[in-house]
């Protein structure tokens, strides 16, 4: 999959040529305007989604600007400065009230699963698998001082240095896996020794280039990078799941298999922003496209009810999120189910 830098996607709308002698007042950004922000990693996404608005709505001109990370595009969502956001995890709690403090409500919308998929240098025969035990003893923040050789993680592995990469702080991916492992412990959430990298791409350079080298990333980045890497499957010693490791991939994504590092992607929309036509436009068709566009991207699609149970929340406004935080095995259509039997029912 080609690299794209970080975008923030502005929807402008073109109005109609006036008559040469007309006198036509400016349009405020309020009414032309439809600012999406978000993940990196969600970027082919948006790129695709970008296309296909704009060759149904003639009448609209696409500006690509700048954008950001996760982190960084919910402190955007949270201060009004970004109308819609793509999410490579759920928001937090803490954002969670950093949004109601500064009294902006937003619409939740899941729109696909990704496996976050970890990865080691190519030559590195002996590391097929690894457990969420060992895992979590390598990422933890004091391992530092502990684990810096491979040979002191498991014995029969070689006594070489443990090179660590993840992505930069902020990173949605970066959260979602130091929360998966438990490890949520100060800003950094991982050891402090760790190689940060900006983007999947530089993820795959960093590790391919490393031998000890062990990554994270998201497997909608692999589908053209596994000949550079070797995915590691994970066994998260739960029998509940499936015993002994497993390998991300759509059938062990969709079915949750792939435990604890299956998350949802999201997409969060501005309630205040959901008032203009062009805004509510846009997050409808994202919706309706979501299914066949996620998976161009390299998601995982999810069930065509959880997309018509998201055009019901859409229409109704319905407004915070669904997670509470909890962001790995969370079942998604059940979550939404029930949400819409206690409207129905009046709660």
């Amino acid at each position: 999959m080609p690299t794209l830098p970080p975008l923030l996607l502005s929807l402008a709308v073109a109005a109609a040529a006036p008559a040469p002698s007309a006198t036509v007042a400016p349009v405020g950004p309020a009414a032309n305007e439809v600012r999406v922000g978000g993940s990196s990693s969600m970027l082919p996404v948006t790129r695709i989604m970008e296309a296909g608005f704009e060759s149904q709505a003639r009448s609209l001109h696409l500006k690509v600007l700048q954008a950001t990370s996760t982190g960084r595009g919910f402190k955007q969502l949270c201060a009004g400065e970004v109308d819609v956001m793509a999410a490579s995890r759920p928001i937090e709690d803490a954002e969670v009230r950093a949004c109601t403090g500064a009294g902006q409500a937003f619409v939740e919308l899941p729109v696909a699963l990704d496996g976050v998929a970890v990865v080691a240098h190519r030559d590195a025969s002996w590391l097929s698998s690894i457990t969420v035990t060992e895992l979590r003893r390598l990422w933890t923040p004091d391992a530092k001082k502990r684990v810096t050789r491979w040979s002191q993680l498991r014995k029969g592995w070689p006594d070489v240095p443990v090179k660590l990469v993840a992505p930069g702080v902020g990173s949605g991916t970066r959260d979602f896996f130091a929360e998966a492992l438990g490890l949520t412990a100060g800003n950094h959430k991982l050891r402090p020794d760790v190689r940060e990298v900006e983007s999947g791409e530089d993820m795959v350079r960093a590790v391919a280039a490393q031998p000890g080298a062990l990554g994270f990333l998201s497997t909608s980045y692999l589908e053209s990078k596994q000949d550079a890497l070797r995915v590691v499957g994970v066994d998260d010693e739960d029998a509940r799941t499936g015993a002994g490791p497993i390998l991300p991939g759509e059938d062990t994504v969709r079915s949750g298999k792939y435990q604890p590092f299956t998350r949802p992607v999201m997409l969060y929309v501005s309630a205040r922003a959901l008032e203009r036509e062009g805004v509510a436009s846009f997050v409808r068709f994202y919706v309706d496209s979501a299914e066949r566009v996620t998976r161009k991207g390299g998601y995982v699609p999810l069930p065509a009810e959880v997309y018509r149970l998201d055009q019901a929340r859409l229409r109704a406004r319905r407004t915070g999120s669904l997670f509470s935080g909890k962001v790995a095995g969370v079942p998604i259509a059940e979550l939404l189910r029930r949400e819409a039997a206690d409207v129905g029912a009046g709660h």
